[in-house]
């Protein structure tokens, strides 16, 4: 078994050496949070009917139809009515 003995400078610099790595760590994975978190936002984006129609080739009174009958979920903001942009890219062609 094998003993090191630091002083206290030694200890200092080991600490601050652990501690900036531990901070690049801390850091990478927030990023990579960030990404992630940024590209679900994109892609879950509330698209309009007018959007919605655009995106599916259909008329905005199809995708209307479709979210009375249920298949769309629509929210409705004010007078406006919005569909999810990750709901659209799940519908079955």
């Amino acid at each position: 078994m094998m003993v090191t003995v630091l002083d206290k400078n030694d200890l200092s610099q080991l600490m601050d050496e652990k501690l900036s790595l531990f901070k690049e760590e801390i850091i990478r994975e927030l990023s990579r949070n960030n990404s992630n978190n940024l590209k679900q936002s994109q892609e879950d984006k509330p698209l309009s009917i007018a959007e919605a129609s655009k995106e599916l080739k259909v008329s905005r009174q199809t995708i209307s139809k479709w979210c009375k009958t249920g298949l769309l979920t629509s929210k409705r903001i004010g007078k406006r009515v919005y569909i999810s942009s990750h709901e659209i890219r799940n519908i079955p062609k």
